[in-house]
């Protein structure tokens, strides 16, 4: 599946709190999860909640970069789905959250470009209190980006 969390992200500053990455690592599941479904309903339940894990995870720790490379890629996914979805768009039951509308994911998407590509350029120029990622965060960041870029060209 193309767009797969490629490196395991530790982050800078939550290398001591442990709830980011367990966040995002149940965002990561989630995501993942939706390669097996070939149901419309489950698919958006499960992108839903793995958007909502990477946000949490940002929460808890702003400059999360494997967060906001998981909601770069939840967010793109969700959008198409949510596009493409002919029908009105309601949780199945009354326990569950509701899907969130195309304006929100299209913010998320963009505040994850934007943070992506922040860290990248502060790391790339050495800027203090940046240079704390792991050089492969920061090419599969830039990767995830570049990735981007192109299919906007295309």
């Amino acid at each position: 599946m193309r767009g797969v969390l490629v490196a395991i992200f530790v982050g800078r500053s939550c290398n001591t709190d442990v709830r980011p990455q367990l966040h995002a690592r149940l965002g990561e599941i989630l995501y993942v999860s939706i390669a097996s479904s070939s149901d419309e309903a489950a698919i958006l339940k499960n992108l839903s909640e793995s958007m909502r894990r990477f946000c949490r995870s940002i929460e808890l720790c702003n400059d999360y970069l494997r967060g906001y490379y998981g909601l770069k890629l939840t967010t793109k996914r969700l959008l198409e789905v949510l596009q493409k979805s002919s029908k009105s768009v309601t949780s199945s039951s009354e326990n569950e959250l509701p899907p969130p509308t195309v304006a929100t994911v299209q913010r998320l998407h963009e505040l994850a470009t934007s943070k992506l590509a922040e860290a990248i350029r502060r790391n790339t120029a050495g800027e203090k209190g940046w240079d704390g990622y792991d050089e492969a965060e920061i090419i599969a960041a830039r990767a995830l980006l570049d990735r981007d870029t192109k299919d906007i060209e295309r």
